[in-house]
Order: C-alpha cells, then sequence, then structure tokens
C-alpha cells in the first residue's frame, strides 16, 4: 500500500485526481448545454441548466464559420428547450430532476418555454422567512412575450415565484443573485431580441422580503454612465456592497455603497476605465472575498471576442481589491496607470497565459484555497472563419494549425491558490474534455468543491473530413458536473489525469551537469537557499519557514527510515555536499562518503566538508565491493540517473545485507522530461515498486510527499520571487524565467516520493 506523507502541514488543496465526475452528457440529455447556476441547499447540490445555446447562437448572432459546430433545426424552437433544475444527493450519489420550465403561450401562437434557463441561485432567508429558502432567477425565452421572474422554494422540489419584479418583457433575464445584511440583491442583465448581457435600464433592485414584499432600485440607471450596458455581478465584501459593470466603450467599473439609509443609496467607484486596460477588460465578470480582499475576474462577452462591438479578441485578467480601494493586478499584462504601474503579481500573463481564455468566469474558496476557472474558446477554431481576426492572432493560428491549438490548449483552465498570488493548475484540459469549453460555476459545499461545465457541443458535432463537413453523435457533449474532494474518489486513467505537453529532448548528461552547475551557483539560488549549497524542494511543515529549514526536515525525513544509524553510508550524487554535511549528525566523517559526476561541485563540497571523502563517480556504475555499505541516501537525483533500474541494482550490490536504500524521488508524466531521462518513466506506482523488486530489494516503502515537499516548495519559492520583484531586486525576466520552469514543471510531476527499500538479510 501507498502511505500518505506523514506530516500534513497545511490544507493540500485539489489535483485534477481528487476530482470525479458526478454528472455528464446534460444528465442524459446533450441539450442541457450549461450548468448555469450551482447552490447548495439543505444538504444537497442545486444545478440549473441552459439549453441548446449554440443552436440560439446561430438564430441571433452567429459569427462567421465555414460550418456550424452542432446540427441545429431551422427553427430552434423545435427543439425541447425547457430549462432544467437537477438536485444531487451526495449520501446516495444519485441526481433528481426536480423542476422543469412551464410551457407558455408564445408572441407567434405556439407553445414556447417560459425559460430556457436558470441563471442564478442562491440561498436566502427573508424577513417573514422560518428558515432560508432557495431562490433562482431565470432567462426567458425570445418567443415567451413576457419578462423574467424569479422563484423560490422552501423544501427544493417546488419553486413558485416570488412578488413580481415586473412584467417588462424588454428584460431577459436576471443574472446576479446576492444576499447581503438582511436583503436580496439582482440586476437585469439582458434585453429580449438583444445581446444577453446588455440591459435595457441596468439598475440593482433590493428585497428584504421577497416572498411577500416588492422590489426596489437603490442605484442610478447605469451609475450614470450610459456606456455601462449591464451590471454584471455583485458581491458583499468589507461590508460594502460591490457592484461591477459591463462597458464595451472603455472597460469595466467598479462601484461600492454601505447600503445604509433610504434608497437610493450612495455609490462610490473604485475603479474605471477596465483597471486602465480599456475595453480588453469589457466586463468584471466573476467576484470573490479570500484573504480580505476582492478578487475579480475579467472577461470580453461572447466568450472574449465582442464582435458586435469590436472588442477584442484578448485573454482575460485577474484583480485583487483591498478593503482602501488600492488594487493589484494579480493575472494580466503590465502597464502604467493613474494608480501607478501594476504587474502582474504572479507574473503570469491574460488567461494565464493562455490566450484563449476569455474570461475567469468564476471564483470560489474551498478549504483555503482561491479557485478560479475560466472559458476557453479554441474549441471553436476548427469553424471560425479568420478573414476579419486581427493580424497577431492569425499569425498564431497559421504557425500552429487550429486542430493543435484545440489538442494543446482546449477545454477550461482550473486553478488554485494559497495566498492569491501564486497559481497552480489543477486542469488546463476542461478534465480531459476539450468541449467542456467553460467552468459555469464552481461552489464550495461541505461535500467538496463542485464544479459545474459548459459544453454545449451536442447532441452532434461537425468533423471535417477530406471532403466535407458531417455531423456525428459525440459522446463528449452536454454539460458535466465535477465533484473535488480532499481523497481521490477513484482510480483514473493516466492519460485522464495528466496535464502535460510534448516532452523536452533527453539531455545528455554532460548538458545536465553543465545546466545545475550554472543554476546551483548563481546568486538568486544561493540566496534563496541561505548560503547553504542545499538544493532540493525540502519537507514543509507548519512551523517552517525557510528553505534550509525544509532541506533539514527532508533529510530527517529520510533519516527517519534508518532504525540504527551505524556502519558506513553513502550520499550518492551529493550535490555540494549540504545533505553529506547534515550526515554528521549522526556519523562520524570516516563513515561517510559522497559520490557526483559534476567536479565543480565535488570541489565546493572538499572545502565545505573537510574530513569527508568525496568520489567523482556515475550513480549506475558504483565503483565499491560487494556488501560494502550499512545505509546508502539519494536526495531528489534517482530520476537523472541513466538509468533508475541500473542504480538500484548497483544499490543493492553494494549493500549489506539487511542494508538501508532511502532515497526522495521524483515522477514526470511521459511527455514531459525536465528532470530526468526518458527510460526512467514509469507509468504507475505499481510498476514503481516493481523495480525494486527486480533489483532484489524486499518490497519498498514508498510515503507520497507530493503535498509537504513539492507543493509548498513552489508556493515558498514564488513567494520569494515575488517580494524580490516588487522590491525591483529582480528583473522581470529572472522572474518570468523561474516561474515558466515551474510551470512546465507543475504540468509535468505526477509524484514526490519518499522511499526505503531493504536488502534481504542471510
Amino acid at each position: 500500500m501507498i502511505e500518505k506523507s506523514r506530516t500534513s502541514a497545511f490544507s493540500p488543496g485539489l489535483r485534477a485526481e481528487n476530482f470525479r465526475r458526478i454528472a455528464g452528457n446534460g444528465f442524459g440529455d446533450q441539450l442541457n448545454a450549461y450548468a448555469h447556476s450551482m447552490a447548495w441547499f439543505r444538504d444537497h447540490i442545486y444545478v440549473g441548466t441552459t439549453r441548446a445555446n449554440l443552436c440560439m447562437i446561430k438564430n441571433r448572432n452567429p459569427p462567421t464559420v465555414a460550418f456550424w459546430p452542432t446540427k441545429c433545426p431551422d427553427d430552434t424552437y423545435d427543439l425541447d428547450l425547457r430549462a432544467q433544475i437537477w438536485r444531487y444527493d451526495p449520501q446516495r450519489d444519485d441526481w433528481v430532476r426536480v423542476f422543469v420550465s412551464p410551457m407558455v403561450d408564445g408572441s407567434t401562437g405556439q407553445k414556447v418555454p417560459r425559460y430556457i434557463g436558470y441563471r442564478g441561485m442562491t440561498v436566502f432567508r427573508g424577513a417573514s422567512d422560518p428558515d432560508p429558502a432557495l431562490y433562482v432567477s431565470g432567462w426567458v425565452a425570445a418567443r415567451a412575450g413576457r419578462g423574467p421572474l424569479i422563484m423560490r422554494s422552501t423544501g427544493g422540489v417546488r419553486f413558485k415565484p416570488v412578488i413580481e419584479i415586473g412584467e417588462d418583457s424588454a428584460v431577459n433575464s436576471y443574472r446576479a443573485l446576492l444576499p447581503f445584511r438582511g436583503r436580496l440583491y439582482t440586476s437585469p442583465t439582458g434585453k429580449v431580441g438583444g445581446v444577453a448581457n446588455v440591459a435595457e435600464a441596468p439598475v440593482i433592485l433590493e428585497n428584504r422580503d421577497p416572498k411577500s414584499t416588492g422590489w426596489t432600485a437603490v442605484s442610478p440607471p447605469s451609475f450614470g454612465d450610459p456606456d455601462n450596458t449591464t451590471i454584471f455581478e455583485l458581491a458583499a465584501f468589507n461590508d460594502h456592497l460591490y457592484a461591477g459593470t459591463l462597458n464595451p466603450t472603455n472597460g469595466f467599473q467598479i462601484w461600492k455603497t454601505r447600503a445604509r439609509g433610504r434608497p437610493p443609496y450612495q455609490w462610490r467607484r473604485v475603479i474605471n476605465l477596465g483597471a486602465w486596460r480599456g475595453r480588453l477588460n469589457e466586463g468584471a465578470i466573476s467576484f470573490c472575498e479570500f484573504r480580505n480582499a476582492l478578487y475579480v475576474g475579467t472577461g470580453i462577452q461572447n466568450g472574449g471576442y465582442d464582435r458586435a462591438n469590436k472588442v477584442g479578441p484578448a485573454a482575460a485578467e485577474l484583480i485583487r481589491l483591498h478593503p482602501d480601494d488600492t488594487w493589484d493586478l494579480i493575472v494580466g499584462e503590465p502597464r502604467r496607470t493613474l494608480d501607478g504601474r501594476k504587474v502582474p503579481l504572479s507574473g503570469r500573463g491574460p488567461g494565464f497565459d493562455n490566450f484563449f481564455n476569455g474570461y475567469i468566469w468564476r471564483l470560489a474558496v474551498h478549504n483555503g484555497w482561491l479557485y478560479a476557472g475560466t472559458y476557453n474558446w479554441s474549441v471553436m477554431l476548427p469553424y471560425l472563419l479568420s478573414e476579419k481576426w486581427p493580424e497577431p492572432v492569425l499569425k498564431m493560428v497559421k504557425k500552429a494549425g487550429s486542430d493543435n491549438l484545440v489538442q494543446d490548449h482546449g477545454g477550461f483552465d482550473l486553478w488554485r491558490s494559497r495566498d492569491g498570488v501564486n497559481w497552480i493548475p489543477v486542469t488546463t484540459n476542461g478534465f480531459n474534455n476539450p468541449y467542456n469549453f467553460g467552468a459555469r460555476t464552481i461552489v464550495s459545499t461541505p461535500t467538496g468543491l463542485f464544479v459545474g461545465t459548459a459544453n454545449p457541443f451536442g447532441p452532434d458535432v461537425a468533423v471535417k473530413t477530406a471532403t466535407n463537413w458531417t455531423y456525428t453523435p459525440n459522446a463528449h457533449g452536454g454539460l458535466e458536473v465535477w465533484l473535488g474532494m480532499d481523497e481521490p474518489q477513484t482510480i483514473r486513467t493516466r492519460e485522464a489525469i495528466e496535464l502535460g505537453r510534448p516532452a523536452m529532448p533527453e539531455d545528455p548528461s554532460d548538458l545536465m551537469v553543465d545546466v545545475y552547475d550554472r543554476r546551483m551557483y548563481e546568486s538568486l539560488t544561493l540566496e534563496y537557499y541561505g548560503n547553504t549549497h542545499f538544493h532540493n524542494f525540502g519537507f514543509w511543515r507548519e512551523i517552517t519557514r525557510t528553505q534550509k529549514q525544509a532541506c533539514e526536515n527532508l533529510m530527517e525525513e529520510l533519516l527517519s527510515f534508518i532504525p540504527r544509524k551505524k556502519g558506513r553510508i553513502l550520499d550518492v550524487a551529493c550535490g555540494k555536499g549540504a545533505t553529506t554535511k547534515y550526515l554528521l549528525k549522526y556519523y562520524t566523517p570516516s563513515k561517510i562518503i559522497g559520490t557526483n559526476i559534476s567536479e565543480k561541485q565535488l570541489e565546493t563540497c572538499r572545502e565545505n566538508v573537510p574530513g569527508i571523502t568525496f568520489l567523482a563517480m556515475d550513480a549506475a556504475t558504483l565503483e565499491f565491493d560487494d556488501n560494502y555499505f550499512d545505509n546508502l541516501i539519494c536526495v531528489e537525483s534517482v530520476f537523472h540517473f541513466d538509468t533508475r533500474e541500473r542504480f538500484l541494482q548497483e544499490a543493492q550490490r553494494v549493500l549489506k545485507p539487511g542494508g538501508r536504500l532511502v532515497l526522495s524521488d521524483i515522477l514526470m508524466a511521459r511527455r514531459w522530461n525536465r528532470f530526468g531521462v526518458t527510460k526512467n518513466y514509469v507509468s504507475d506506482l505499481n510498476e514503481y515498486r516493481d523495480l525494486y523488486l527486480r533489483a532484489g530489494f524486499e518490497p519498498p516503502q514508498i510515503v507520497d510527499a507530493t503535498k509537504p515537499c513539492w507543493e509548498q516548495f513552489c508556493m515558498h519559492l514564488l513567494t520569494f520571487l515575488n517580494e524580490k520583484l516588487v522590491a525591483r531586486e529582480i528583473e522581470w525576466q529572472t522572474f518570468s524565467r523561474i516561474r515558466t520552469t515551474l510551470t512546465l514543471s507543475i504540468h509535468g510531476l505526477r509524484h514526490y516520493l519518499l522511499v526505503c527499500a531493504c536488502k534481504p538479510s542471510e
């Protein structure tokens, strides 16, 4: 059995393998294209759907395409467009459809759905409610001939309209639903026959008791600026109500109010002109409070390219807004603003360095981590005609090829951050489904983190053959819902969890030595490791504050596998000698030998640790007699050896019977070779264990320490680099280079392991 790390110093955050799909193919009806709203209510998760979105776009405002991606009838209303609400019981692992939109007499005389989507959902307790109720906002069908209502349910099965906001047939939806200080807030975000995100009269509405009283406007229309076409998102933060607008002319605005006194309230604008990016930050798409700051995800409507207003295409940014109205750029492009020069503190460009991430669509906090989900439109590339695209986009598509871009970038991203600055990818391919082009809803619950996708590519999808286009059934179409829990829920295939890209060419050993010699002697590296000559990820506990402490912790973790620290010990691939020097805590100098293939590093070893023997030697060809050492230790190097299996055979040979090999090792995805020799790839931990058995060891003890070693190292290093960058002690190029290396490694690293293997006693 593979053990977990023996020390859990921090909430580890969710990885791709922590998620399992609990609903797919639109709950068996692929016209359920969007998990458009989601809420936790009475120990269940509720999901409101939107239907057949690509077919509606085709009939309303289609982009110029070579062939339409999904099969649509001449009249979209020939499809069943009734929006649905589904409920999931985590205890039974069971979905039930609890509500379907009613049909009404349409403006053309035919029966049409009252709602084609349920766009907002929240839990709120009104003034006369004995208990909280579930509230849902609808998106009306264009032919319904009436405006939307907000529905309410006390038990989660029967949904009834609350007191009407007003049967305004020009409004087609209410999007945001936000409880704040005992009141419920919303805003109209679309008009019938027009763009879904353009309101006739953008205002914020308030209600203390929606089931029995009317709604009151609490903001001036458009905040006095007619270019604010919609109040797109609402948030409660720092005892204020915040509102973000959509502004295709100048970029979004953010306003706030204490919401006190008689409405309309006094509002203050805190961000203008799309945080000084202008129209490329057209809308404030998502809000989330995290660590006493309000995070704002931006975007351009229609997926990152607003053709009607000629905005974009461009990727989204992430902004951090503080209670005093100052703000930071977290993800985005550097620029000068009236608030000073802003550089992305994460070191990541727009869209988390992905041009196709047109929205940062949802933000949520779960178990101390901030999660960010994107909308990624690259899956549309094969269908779009590109004559009117901006020149940089044309060059990118022509150089890479649309199919290759879909392969490399298709599917939404989900990222997580412990501190709101340094980000780790959870998935960059829509959980291995490129048709999952959006993380539409993310909700933290006691059960886990729920992610609902946008996936309108079903039931049939267009495929290009050698001669023409044809529609074929799409087994991967329709919305999906994923549940992330701290423990992996299923054993999934390697292909399903790999996030990597094609491997780099294998480096010859002399080139590897040259790279490490330069890297390990850089002044920034020496400073980060406290001038100790350590060079490993370390093991992070709750009280660990420095990389030096983490490296010492790692040595203690490895040496704890050796109960009797006696006899001779060999430090294989000893680096600059810091690990060897640490062995003096338990062994006399005459009992310690260190080996390395770098003469430069060996010179440093001999200077810093006199009295210990250091030898130039290939780990796969150890020049020692059989049964010579009582124990061997090797820190973060085995994946470099040519090969791991040859080293294990040599280690078993030179160990005495009963002797122990202790090491830390890294397993990478097949397509990644940032760290090691291609021939060292193993497909899973069972195959990895077999390497030790074939070499003649007893069944090894294996500890997966990925979270306290690798992940926390990344967080600490990026924090260190951010501080250096802000203090102008390093250049942007240096920061970007190291951050890029870390990003590549994050994609490919599967396991960081602590291992103890014992040679059988005679």
